[in-house]
């Protein structure tokens, strides 16, 4: 009996820390593991419009993620293998309004899911980042460059993300 009991707390401690992370599977696909090949496939599988813009980049349109339609989400690829997924919403395809209440919901679900990774709050509370040891996750709200509000979350493995970086920084 003792046996069992230990074997149970074993197994839901190490559920429990598997759980305690910032995801990797998004969309079906995993950061880190899967292949240019396999988030296409993916994408097929879903019905998902896409665009190959470079082989190291997709481009899908239209993606339902988190109750939220998003414009564009970019899917990076460093050595075949995914390191980033970016989704985006812009004042442009949506109102104003409507980014600022899907900001204020994302930003609610993150701060309650993965409150232990805050990593840093950069101007205002619209900038959030959160990271564990491989993985973080950004939600942006603000304006860009060109005066339409935009509304970003993205992941990021970073050790790929960190190769990369590295591999851009040798270039020189």
């Amino acid at each position: 009996m003792l046996k069992r009991l230990s074997i149970t707390l074993l197994i839901s401690f190490c559920t429990m820390l598997s759980s305690a992370q910032i995801q990797r599977n998004i969309l079906g696909c995993n950061l880190g593991t899967s292949s240019k090949n396999a988030v296409v496939n993916t994408l097929k599988k879903k019905g998902v419009r896409y665009d190959n813009t470079s082989s190291t980049q997709l481009c899908a349109y239209n993606v339902q993620f988190g109750g939220i339609s998003w414009s564009f989400v970019f899917f990076n690829f460093y050595g075949n293998k995914l390191y980033q997924v970016a989704f985006m919403c812009s004042s442009s395809e949506s109102t104003s309004e409507h980014l600022s209440i899907s900001h204020n919901r994302v930003s609610g679900i993150l701060q309650r899911k993965y409150k232990k990774y805050y990593s840093a709050e950069f101007s205002d509370a619209s900038n959030i980042s959160y990271e564990d040891k491989t993985t973080g996750v950004d939600l942006y709200y603000g304006t860009n460059s060109n005066g339409l509000l935009i509304l970003s979350l993205d992941y990021k493995y970073y050790p790929l993300f960190d190769k990369l970086g590295q591999s851009q920084e040798d270039d020189f």
